[in-house]
């Protein structure tokens, strides 16, 4: 769902909101607002604002299903008396040398983090569901990180959830956000890469061990990458720790 805030009246074909939208403008469940107090009145939980100006680091908030992501316009964000009303200010940590984002970017960078996330939370809670089922009170444990070991946060990071219990040995649920240069032999070998060796990347992944030997492991991932190109890529198997 889309919550499109318009001073003046736009309708799909118009050029610069069709522009904007692609070819997937019809797709999107459009609502218009023609002013603050009309998008505010049916707002449902967070708000969360992305800014320069933010707080904290939009990959250490915790994204919950009815949170609404705002953007500001390109040039000058949101007026401050809209920052204020927001339940959080985020930003997207940058390297000392990376001068800005455009919107369009900021905004797949932040729509893929919380998607992943809640993804992430669906699969721990499913899992947390069969330990509960064999009577276990086994729980996961989140653990945040940053690529590279930078303070910064500024080329990107994860959190890692881990669970030990009654049904698995050991799982693990991981979600990251990654963004930096390709080394160049690597970048050769990267689709898209090797006239442009920046990079951004996002995911989650799972590893899951049975206590039960008879049982398979399992692994899977997902991403989404970009380079010039981009594109989803992962996939899952089965591991019969005995011989078949």
């Amino acid at each position: 769902r889309l919550n499109a805030l318009l001073t003046a009246q736009i309708e799909p074909p118009d050029a610069r909101l069709k522009r904007a939208g692609m070819d997937y403008i019809d797709q999107v469940n459009l609502v218009r607002h023609s002013n603050w107090n009309s998008f505010c009145a049916q707002r449902k939980g967070r708000l969360i604002l992305l800014t320069t100006k933010g707080q904290g680091s939009l990959y250490d908030l915790g994204y919950l299903s009815d949170d609404t992501l705002m953007f500001g316009q390109e040039s000058a964000g949101v007026p401050e008396e809209v920052a204020m009303v927001c339940d959080a200010r985020v930003r997207i940590p940058m390297a000392a040398s990376a001068r800005s984002l455009n919107l369009a970017v900021s905004a797949g960078i932040a729509i893929s983090e919380a998607w992943f996330e809640l993804l992430r939370d669906r699969i721990c809670a499913a899992f947390v569901g069969i330990e509960r089922d064999a009577g276990s009170d086994a729980d996961f444990d989140y653990i945040g990180w940053n690529r590279d070991d930078d303070e910064s946060g500024a080329s990107g990071g994860g959190v890692r959830g881990v669970m030990k219990g009654k049904v698995f040995e050991k799982v693990g649920v991981n979600v990251s956000t990654v963004g930096g240069i390709f080394g160049p032999e690597f970048a050769k070998s990267m689709h898209g890469a090797s006239d442009d060796p920046s990079f951004f990347a996002t995911g989650i992944s799972l590893v899951a061990h049975m206590a039960n030997p008879q049982v398979p492991a399992v692994h899977m991932n997902t991403r989404f990458l970009c380079t010039a190109k981009r594109w989803f890529g992962g996939g899952a198997d089965l591991t019969p720790p005995l011989p078949i």
